[in-house]
């Protein structure tokens, strides 16, 4: 690596003193910058340059490509694609609650109706005018149920959410096979966050939230390194 810049926070605090007068009272300001340049041979950069084997990227049949202009005749349905901690329960809330779209996810499986044997639209306490439909997206068990019961198909919901991306792609499969010329598919969307901020909220949510699947009551006593150097991080 290049280092432009090498000084020790002493010299650092001692320039910027200097520079703003013996006993100058005032935040510190650095004056000089580390500054951080990694080297990249040339067969390094030739490699980041050259595509990924045709084995190695994922082929996403169900879901339109995102450069595809939007077909209305196809009846493509939006697919939120929720990473934990993005800031996703609160556009679920702004889909369901201030737009009134119909949406597909764990909501619509309270009160027992994981157990209904068709497909419907309930309410949920606590919605308003908001409506979901009556199978979780969420887990790997209520996308297996949505595609037996005919979800796309039945062009009930508006949107759908799920964490699961690979696994939600069935939903717009035949049987397995891919779709065809003027069958709906899944539009993609989602939101992202930086890693380093994501992995401290999740932190900080698993240490009290007990009624998620993943939670582990080790986090509860552990510190943000603690937690960083074990396994449970994703």
């Amino acid at each position: 690596p290049n280092v432009v810049q090498n000084m020790s926070s002493t010299q650092m605090k001692e320039s910027s003193m200097s520079s703003q007068g013996e006993g100058t009272e005032g935040p510190y300001i650095p004056q000089e910058i580390y500054l951080y340049v990694p080297s990249l041979s040339e067969e390094d950069i030739n490699m980041l340059n050259e595509p990924l084997p045709s084995d190695m990227v994922p082929r996403f049949a169900g879901f339109a490509d995102t450069w595809d202009p939007y077909e209305a005749t196809y009846m493509d349905v939006p697919v939120y694609w929720h990473i934990p901690k993005t800031g996703g329960s609160t556009l679920k809330d702004i889909i369901a609650d201030c737009h009134f779209k119909v949406v597909a996810n764990e909501e619509g499986i309270a009160d027992g109706h994981d157990q209904d044997m068709d497909l419907q639209l309930v309410d949920v306490g606590g919605h308003g005018r908001a409506k979901y439909v009556n199978v979780d997206t969420t887990t790997i068990e209520g996308i297996d149920r949505a595609v037996q019961l005919g979800l796309v198909r039945s062009n009930l919901a508006d949107v759908i959410v799920t964490p699961y991306l690979y696994e939600s792609e069935l939903l717009f499969k035949n049987g397995g096979e891919d779709p065809r010329e003027g069958d709906p598919r899944g539009r993609l969307f989602a939101l992202f966050r930086h890693p380093v901020d994501r992995a401290i909220s999740m932190f900080n949510y698993l240490k009290y939230a007990d009624w998620e699947p993943t939670y582990d009551e080790r986090i509860r006593d552990m510190t943000l390194k603690e937690y960083a150097q074990s396994d449970m991080i994703e």
